[in-house]
């Protein structure tokens, strides 16, 4: 992705505030494999790709406004 944007990683580790803590929990649960290139969902991952994807919302932390939530 940063070679697309032409950016560094770094530029989008900040603008998502990465957050390496959720992702080692998500890899745990099973559902991502990830190294400091990639993250990728496994198979049992592909039904919660929505949570997968709330982690690098920024708009999604610390928010109290309701969103649909994935059953």
């Amino acid at each position: 992705m940063a070679k697309r944007l032409h950016c560094s990683v770094d530029d989008i580790k900040h603008a998502i505030h990465y957050d390496e803590t959720q992702l080692k929990e998500l890899q745990t649960d099973g559902l991502i494999t990830f190294d400091t290139n990639s993250v990728k969902l496994t198979n049992d991952g592909m039904t919660f790709v929505r949570n997968v994807a709330a982690t690098f919302d920024p708009m999604m932390r610390n928010n109290h406004k309701l969103f649909s939530k994935p059953v």
